[in-house]
């Protein structure tokens, strides 16, 4: 037995869901409202230019590239080794300028003391042969040596037994040979050469030997020589 109708409340019917009620893809049914995000372009602004595909590459093409990268380090390394070798060269040349140099300081110094050595072998074998032919050479180096020492007080002057007895044969007698042996004394000395003489007092001592009057004459010859090859050599 159906209940009786009430005809105030409607009966329930089933209800369609129309397509336009469905929710779309971004969860909004379609026809409502949605928030789009708009795109505005200027006029007269270019399109953005599209990005070119990058070429393919090809075996010719990595093959090219790869002979290039190969010679370009091929010229690196020559480049290299010439660097190198001018280094080298130059370093070589440094050297042997400062060898040469040395070299040429040693070569002036020893030629300095072959010419002195020289000019000492022939200066004394000159002064020897003259004292002994001339009596008068020996008088006037003894006369020089007592010069170099003061006159106040008794001098000894030794010389050659032969010197000395020349010295006393000799007329007229020199000026400085005094016949009063208070004042001068020779000395008949063995030790010395032929043409050697020594002169001694109490205030000092001349060396009147070849030895010491050639070393004398060896060292300003000596620096004569060294500033002529210096000057020669610039």
């Amino acid at each position: 037995m159906n209940a009786p109708e009430n005809p105030s409340i409607p009966a329930w019917r089933p209800r369609r869901r129309s397509s336009a009620s469905r929710p779309g893809p971004f969860g909004a049914a379609a026809g409502e409202n949605r928030v789009v995000p708009a795109r505005f372009a200027r006029r007269g602004d270019p399109s953005p230019p599209s990005e070119a595909p990058a070429p393919a590459t090809t075996p010719a093409t990595a093959l090219a590239e790869g002979a290039a990268m190969e010679e370009r380090l091929r010229q690196a390394f020559e480049e290299g080794v010439a660097e190198g070798r001018r280094r080298e060269s130059a370093e070589r040349a440094a050297r042997e300028v400062a060898e040469s140099g040395g070299f040429l300081f040693w070569f002036r110094q020893a030629a300095v003391e072959v010419l002195l050595e020289l000019a000492g072998a022939v200066a004394e074998r000159m002064v020897q042969k003259r004292l002994e032919r001339d009596s008068a050479e020996m008088s006037r180096h003894a006369a020089h040596c007592l010069q170099r020492l003061p006159p106040n007080g008794p001098l000894k002057l030794r010389l050659h037994p032969e010197d000395r007895e020349a010295l006393l044969r000799r007329t007229p007698r020199p000026e400085w040979l005094s016949a009063d042996e208070s004042r001068l004394r020779l000395v008949a000395d063995e030790s010395l050469s032929r043409g050697e003489c020594v002169v001694e007092s109490e205030r000092g001592r001349v060396d009147g030997r070849r030895a010491a009057s050639l070393e004398a004459a060896r060292e300003v010859l000596r620096d004569v020589l060294a500033q002529a090859l210096a000057g020669g050599g610039s």
